[in-house]
Formats: C-alpha cells, structure tokens, sequence
C-alpha cells in the first residue's frame, strides 16, 4: 500500500518542518514563512536567502499528495539551505540526517525521467 501525505495546510507545514527541525537537525534552523504555493512550474521547493526575503521557504503544491517520506525531504532539503544555502558537500552531509534522502531522491528521479525533467532541477 503506498502511503501518501494528507492535503496539509500552510499550519500544518510549519508544524511539520518543526517536527523536521528538531529531529534532525537539532532545532537550530530558522525560517522567515513556509507555505505552499502553485506557481512552480518545474520545481519542487524554495529557500530565500538574503534580503528583505531571507527564509522564506515555498514548497509546490504539486508535491501535496506524494508520499510523506518524499514529501519531508523536500522539507528537510529547503530547510538544510537554512545553514548551506548552496548544494555543497557540507549541505548533502548536513542533510543526510533525513534518513529517507536516498529512497525520496529515488522517488524523485523516477517522477523527473517520466517528466523528461532533470532531476537536479526540480529541487
């Protein structure tokens, strides 16, 4: 049986990635705003950083209904940029403590090699 997330709100997102934040990456992450929006095209997440919008965190609509493991890992990933707003060795070593990041980045190369998308695009 495939296990999907709920329809989640923008609450019920900020209360996930606390949940994220404190199991894996100690709770010492920040964030400006979480919210979905369904204006992403090809990608699957955001994390500003900088500005008059330093941590602002988008994650696509799209992803709603995906399984809750891939679904985290989006999370997890845009939050990770919180500390390495780059895709730097550190930042894959930081956001392994996800441990579902293999499985979900399986997940989503099958969904981008569907798509015709490069999977290194979509997050």
């Amino acid at each position: 049986q495939r296990t999907r997330a709920r329809r989640l709100n923008d609450d019920d997102l900020e209360q996930r990635a606390r949940q994220i934040n404190r199991r894996y990456f100690d709770g010492e992450l920040s964030w400006h705003t979480i919210r979905w929006v369904n204006n992403m095209a090809h990608r699957l997440g955001s994390c500003t950083s900088g500005g008059a919008t330093d941590g602002d965190i988008r994650l696509s609509d799209r992803i709603r209904h995906w399984p809750a493991y891939v679904l985290d890992y989006v999370l997890a990933h845009e939050l990770a940029h919180r500390k390495y707003p780059n895709h730097s060795a550190d930042f894959w070593a930081y956001l392994a403590r996800y441990p579902h990041t293999e499985r979900a980045r399986g997940f989503i190369e099958g969904i981008a090699y569907a798509q015709g998308d490069d999977p290194d695009s979509l997050i």
